[in-house]
């Protein structure tokens, strides 16, 4: 407000504009403490004063350290008209960020090009990577390139080689507070949700309403989250009881459980866990396959015919039998299918008639031979270390399990029974998904990135020569156990960009658990395994 006649009150402030409208949680006193009454009386006469724009100089430095950039942002949109000179960007000094403001400056004089990368300064990294001979900007290009490689954060270095600085904000990745942070996408594992919302059941009770106060809670810790806008909405509805039908009521209420369990199935720490199931299980396939190359030439003494090309009596004893199997890949050196049905491989007239169902767990834990071994373990130890160690131990040995024993009824119903088959590859596949969508969503946050990516293509190409030259063993266990491991993976994710597909995987995740542990073995146990008639093992 402008003019000695409109002369404000001790009690009113001014914004740097000059406007006795004050902004939200900033107050600027109209003059400054030292200037006394000249000040006040030019700032009573408006902009124009000479002693205004000494006070309007000291109110600009006050507001430069005190105004946030959204602040800034909205401060250059809603005054953006008032002046051609207004385009103009001026940076304050020191700390200070930047403001739109009328300004008498000469053409060029403090300002920055707003165009290239949005006002980020380009780094002189960046302006003399493209100077010199176009065998030099090739060479340097490559050299960035496989410098990539090796990066922590290969996104950040890339931006940076390119000239555009990375934000403060990107500093924060690593420890959680990034993109892929359940801080920043998950509404009951951030601040302000404490303890209390790491139990699903716990929060699933005060979500559906037991509560006035537990509504409450959970709408308060959803309403600063701009990743949970429509669950704060239905909290909100459910609360003021606005559902103006059933259907519209119903929405809500799968909307509002289903977003809750997604949120808590991702742990609150996103990093730090110790591998002991990926351990344990390379560990144990270890010393199973070893036990199992021991005592081989003892069974083939017992049974000749199982093998007749492979006498007892060409395996060594003790460890240089044991290098035997490790440095020979053979026919003779793959264990044989009679052999395997005694070790626990699934074979469906075992399980039928003698009710054997523990073997549907103890065939993941086999391999015929060791090429298979080592890849399956390889490609295993790949993807499991890191889902293990970014959403810990408990997670990821049910996502596994689910997968292993989803797998393994897959390929029993598409294969059939008949056959000694082991199915360890349904773990490593069904921790697949998981890997591959965590860093198509999170590859900013996740340490060596390309390494990681890079590490799990070598094994699935060993994986693959494997069952090429020595004989492939796993039928459809690994596309099964893809399929069975790959929405309930997805519920450790900790976010899929957009909420509206969010509340619905906790749903999409039970529909496929009832499909691949409950129709299938009814199928199994009804009619695979009552009507079947297979040809007896050659011992």
């Amino acid at each position: 407000m402008r003019g000695s006649d409109a002369t404000p009150s001790s009690t009113e402030y001014l914004t740097p504009m000059g406007l006795t409208a004050p902004w939200p949680n900033m107050e600027i006193p109209m003059t400054p403490p030292s200037a006394g009454a000249a000040g006040a009386a030019g700032a009573r006469g408006g902009i124009g004063g000479g002693s205004a724009a000494a006070s309007l100089d000291w109110r600009l430095q006050l507001a430069g350290r005190h105004m946030s950039d959204d602040l800034t942002g909205s401060l250059h949109g809603s005054e953006g008209g008032m002046s051609a000179a207004l385009d103009t960007p001026v940076l304050p000094k020191g700390n200070a960020s930047p403001l739109y403001v009328d300004s008498a400056a000469p053409e060029g004089a403090d300002t920055e090009d707003p165009k290239p990368h949005r006002g980020f300064p380009k780094s002189p990294r960046a302006r003399g990577h493209r100077r010199g001979s176009c065998l030099g900007r090739c060479v340097g290009g490559a050299l960035h390139c496989a410098g990539l490689v090796f990066a922590e954060y290969p996104l950040g270095a890339h931006r940076e080689w390119m000239g555009s600085v990375v934000p403060a904000s990107a500093a924060g990745r690593s420890g959680g507070g990034g993109a892929g942070s359940p801080s920043q996408h998950h509404g009951s594992v951030g601040a302000g949700g404490g303890g209390e919302g790491s139990k699903v059941a716990r929060c699933a009770r005060r979500t559906c309403g037991l509560t006035h106060r537990g509504r409450a809670d959970a709408e308060a810790r959803y309403q600063d989250n701009p990743k949970r806008r429509r669950v704060h909405f239905y909290l909100n509805f459910k609360r003021t009881h606005k559902f103006h039908s059933f259907r519209e009521r119903l929405l809500g209420e799968l909307w509002i459980i289903g977003e809750l369990l997604f949120d808590n199935a991702t742990p609150a720490r996103l990093h730090g866990h110790a591998p002991w199931f990926t351990a344990a299980f390379v560990l144990v396939a270890c010393i199973a396959f070893a036990f199992m190359a021991g005592e081989y030439p003892a069974y083939l003494a017992e049974h000749p015919s199982a093998a007749p090309g492979c006498p007892a009596a060409g395996f060594a004893s003790g460890p240089r039998g044991l290098a035997q199997w490790v440095g020979r890949w053979g026919p003779c050196y793959s264990f044989e299918q009679g052999f395997l049905v005694l070790w626990g491989a699934r074979y469906g007239p075992a399980m039928g008639a003698a009710r054997e169902c523990w073997r549907w767990g103890a065939s993941l834990l086999l391999a015929d031979s060791f090429p298979h071994l080592a890849a399956t373990a390889l490609l295993f130890a790949a993807v499991a270390l890191h889902a293990e160690t970014r959403y810990g131990t408990l997670r990821v040995l049910v996502v596994a399990a689910l997968a292993g024993l989803g797998g393994n009824f897959f390929d029993a119903l598409a294969t059939g029974l008949c056959r000694a088959a082991i199915a360890g590859a349904a773990f490593a596949f069904g921790l697949l998904p998981l890997f591959a969508a965590d860093h198509a969503l999170n590859f900013e946050t996740i340490r060596y990135p390309v390494l990681r990516l890079l590490g799990v293509a070598a094994c699935l190409a060993t994986f693959g020569s494997a069952g090429a030259f020595t004989g492939y063993a796993y039928g459809l266990t690994p596309l099964g156990g893809a399929l069975a491991g790959a929405l309930p993976g997805a519920l450790l994710l900790p976010h899929v960009k957009s909420e509206k597909y969010e509340w619905f995987l906790p749903y999409a995740a039970a529909a496929s658990a009832l499909a691949f542990y409950v129709l299938l073995p009814a199928v199994l146990y009804g009619d695979s395994l009552a009507r079947l008639t297979c040809p007896a093992l050659q011992q």
